[in-house]
């Protein structure tokens, strides 16, 4: 639920139990527990640490404050002489450039893992919140600092998509945009290749086809949510730069599958006590019915739980 009101009285009601807890949140298109997938309802994750300590640090983030944000969390991070053993990250990437935010983090000489995702909302209409335990922020960015000796976290990612086009390269970039693609402009690259339309369907429809971006010896994808029918340039919710080489892709639920019992394996030789699962909506979308295929396996490793995202956040060093 994306009111306020709903995420006060959630806290009220922990805090009653909980007086020391640390409370975070997010608005969300799907949820999941115990390995299952929910819609529409709200999933709450009681963790507990014997030895361990918990730093929350939020901040309201608007437009053109995400670099500075980003410089701001790591000087209170380091201000405090904390020994992190790794960052929970949340952000509402339709209202803020979460991209810039991320950039802005990671370009510090970080040694922990950095793991989390966008709010999302159902109804895709720019209305996101994240949650720090007292405020909700349309615009903003709450993040955990998880320290401690005996702790230890291992962020993992998979992708399981292939490419379809023709390899692309962007040539105009906006704020948050892509303009033109091969200087024509980028909405025409997905009404050649998959005949979508310029209207109220448009995310709907191109969500299971991201974009493809190599970069730093990764791929990594970018999903279109928005176009804008004056000039042809498409919305994301993260950075691309401009020169990148893209090709249209698609996600394969075999190969999917696959990657994610190869990630499983490597949970089982982790032994963790718990699995946090920040998973992008357009595998939502992609697998449908089948899927828990995916996320179901990993309960019966540790209890799994967490949500669907637009866009996650992932480092490992």
């Amino acid at each position: 639920i994306n009111q306020p009101e709903w995420y006060i009285s959630l806290k009220n009601a922990i805090k009653n139990v909980f007086p020391s807890s640390v409370i975070v949140g997010a608005s969300s298109v799907g949820e999941i527990c115990e390995g299952k997938i929910f819609t529409n309802s709200t999933v709450i994750l009681f963790s507990f640490f014997e030895d361990s300590s918990l730093n929350l640090f939020s901040y309201d983030c608007k437009p053109g404050s995400e670099k500075t944000i980003g410089k701001r969390l790591i000087k209170d991070i380091e201000q405090l002489n904390l020994n992190p053993r790794g960052m929970l990250l949340l952000s509402t990437p339709i209202s803020n450039d979460s991209g810039k935010l991320f950039n802005s983090i990671t370009s510090c000489d970080l040694n922990f893992p950095i793991f989390g995702g966008g709010a999302g909302d159902y109804a895709n209409k720019r209305n996101t919140l994240v949650f720090d335990g007292t405020n909700c922020f349309k615009n903003g960015v709450v993040s955990v600092v998880f320290s401690g000796d005996s702790l230890y976290i291992d962020a993992l990612t998979y992708l399981g998509y292939n490419p379809l086009s023709k390899e692309m390269t962007i040539t105009e970039i906006g704020e948050m945009s892509v303009r033109t693609i091969d200087d024509k402009p980028a909405f025409s690259v997905y009404e050649k290749y998959l005949g979508i339309k310029a209207d109220e369907n448009f995310f709907q429809n191109c969500l299971e086809f991201p974009m493809l971006i190599y970069r730093d010896g990764r791929v990594i994808t970018r999903v279109p949510f928005f176009v804008n029918e004056k000039d042809g340039s498409i919305q994301l919710v993260a950075d691309v730069q401009v020169g990148e080489k893209f090709r249209i892709g698609y996600g394969n639920p075999q190969i999917i599958i696959a990657e994610s019992t190869h990630i499983q394996e490597k949970m089982r030789d982790f032994q963790p006590d718990a699995i946090l699962l920040y998973t992008c909506i357009c595998r939502r979308f992609l697998m449908q019915e089948e899927v828990e295929r995916e996320t179901l396996p990993f309960n019966t490793i540790a209890p799994t739980a967490c949500f669907y995202t637009f866009g996650q956040f992932f480092a490992d060093g």
